[in-house]
């Protein structure tokens, strides 16, 4: 099996280079073989499918006449007939002609597959990658036809085993297909890295496993594996493109005149490249801030429909006022943590979490059983009781 020959592969240590070039060698026949396994399918069911429609016309044509002969007295209803099983013959007479030829160009395709797989070198079966194009062509070409392919991805799990899933660059992003009955394909992709941007690149020298690199992000790592050391250096240069191009991209589209010959300052410059991340970090961070405070509900207090509200609960995704702040605080942290929206440090994974909850969300859920109790507002005194406290 394919699989099988790709996992040992890649498992193969780089230590071990008698068992890499065996390993190797069993790759490239199993992918010869199951070359020459799907031309002969192939060209079986196209000789299959062709005789079975002639099969069943002449089926078809038998039925009608031996009915026709049968039924004598059915005779004047199959008169009208007669042009139709002309028509019928004759297309059957020159399906039969056009499947012979065709069944012919099958044959002389199908031998010289044959002959170009005995004679199929080890470049055709690795991608030959030397042979490149300056940068901004590449750069031009990645946008236009993202990469995509099979990696092995190392998961985060105690075991840290390595599965092979299909990659795809596209808009600044990477994703992976996970394994899925779903015939929903939007469904089945998994986001990896939501901003290339943000993200470095690098190579694993000294890992274990052959053609491993790593994408570092802020707040996380991810290992992959290419199935060839020419696949490797495509994969990383395909990153290091896109990354660059969205950089590009956002500077362009950032200004009012646009040169013919546009060039970033930070494209030969590595700590320009650090900077720009940073910056662009920064400038997410404060527009996710500001998305969460205009969502539906988070313009007044959770509690007590204060408005402006400047400081947040992020265990409960919610926007407080100062006062309601200061009781969510002396709750303790494992109940409500509090942060200012202003003041203090945030990351984009929790400002993803605030913006998919909200105080309309949350209070939907913790008051869904408000029927009886009075709801305290911003006037409201501290030591009021509510409906509920005075029946109990």
């Amino acid at each position: 099996m394919p699989e099988l020959s790709l996992q040992k592969n890649a498992d193969a240590s780089k230590m071990k280079t008698t068992l890499c070039d065996d390993t190797s060698k069993i790759l490239i026949a199993t992918r010869s073989c199951f070359g020459h396994t799907s031309i002969d399918y192939t060209y079986h069911i196209n000789i299959l499918f062709d005789q079975h429609k002639v099969e069943l016309i002449e089926l078809l044509l038998s039925y009608i006449n031996i009915h026709k002969a049968f039924f004598h007295q059915g005779h004047e209803l199959f008169l009208d007939s007669e042009k139709d099983f002309t028509v019928i013959s004759q297309q059957l007479s020159k399906m039969r002609q056009e499947n012979a030829v065709k069944q012919k160009i099958l044959e002389k395709k199908h031998d010289n597959n044959q002959r170009k797989g005995d004679e199929l070198p080890r470049n055709s079966i690795y991608p030959n990658t030397t042979n490149l194009v300056s940068t901004e062509n590449i750069a031009t070409v990645a946008i236009d036809n993202p990469k995509e392919g099979y990696l092995f991805k190392r998961s985060h799990h105690t075991f840290k085993s390595w599965s092979r899933r299909w990659f795809l660059i596209k808009n600044g992003q990477l994703l992976y297909m996970r394994r899925s009955t779903s015939k929903d394909i939007e469904n089945e992709q998994s986001i990896m890295v939501p901003d290339l941007r943000i993200c470095t690149i690098k190579p694993v020298p000294d890992h274990d496993r052959r053609f491993v690199f790593e994408i570092l992000s802020p707040n996380s790592s991810h290992l992959l594996q290419a199935d060839s050391q020419a696949d490797f250096d495509q994969w990383i240069n395909s990153l290091q493109l896109a990354i660059t191009n969205s950089f590009k991209t956002l500077t362009l589209n950032g200004n009012d005149t646009i040169t013919s010959t546009p060039k970033a300052p930070y494209d030969d410059n590595p700590s320009a490249v650090l900077q720009a991340k940073m910056e662009l970090k920064q400038k997410m961070i404060k527009e996710k801030i500001e998305h969460v405070r205009k969502m539906p509900g988070n313009e007044r207090c959770c509690d007590c429909d204060a408005g402006n509200p400047e400081w947040a609960s992020i265990n409960l995704g919610i926007i407080l006022c100062l006062q309601c702040c200061g009781a969510h605080r002396g709750l303790g942290v494992s109940l409500s943590k509090v942060r200012s929206l202003h003041m203090d440090s945030w990351d984009l994974e929790t400002l993803l979490v605030m913006s998919e909850l909200g105080n309309t969300i949350v209070n939907s859920i913790y008051e869904s059983d408000m029927n009886r109790a009075r709801k305290p507002n911003a006037d409201s005194d501290a030591r009021t009781p509510t409906t509920t406290d005075v029946e109990t």
